[in-house]
């Protein structure tokens, strides 16, 4: 079973990504609302793919939990943010991510990414 992290300091918004990762047929969905706890759970149980908001209450941002995630875990990530400044969007870009998505974000869309990252259809 496919294991997805949402890293989202908000947690309305969390819980919001999980119901639409759990409606898109992913039910193993954890919620880290810090960077650190995303670590953890990393470090603690297989994870297939992390959705990050870049800007997160706590410590390091998005940007930084994206560098970390590619150099040391070799984990796929998507961005989800409410930023679309250039500048924001540049910075995030050249971590590399699978997706750039703006919030709200759209069921479908979110869904079509993660299949391409699964390899689904």
């Amino acid at each position: 079973m496919r294991r997805i992290i949402v890293v989202e300091d908000e947690v309305i918004i969390a819980e919001d990504l999980k119901l639409i990762l759990k409606r898109c047929g992913y039910q193993n969905v954890v919620i880290a609302r810090t960077e650190n706890k995303a670590l953890e759970e990393i470090e603690h149980e297989k994870t297939d793919l992390v959705l990050i908001d870049i800007k997160l209450e706590e410590g390091m941002t998005g940007l930084e939990l994206a560098e970390k995630l590619d150099k040391k875990y070799h984990l796929p990530f998507i961005f989800i943010t409410a930023f679309s400044e250039k500048d924001i969007v540049d910075s995030a870009m050249e971590k590399k991510p699978v997706a750039y998505l703006l919030k709200p974000i759209q069921d479908e869309e979110l869904a079509n990414y993660i299949k391409e990252v699964f390899g689904e259809k």
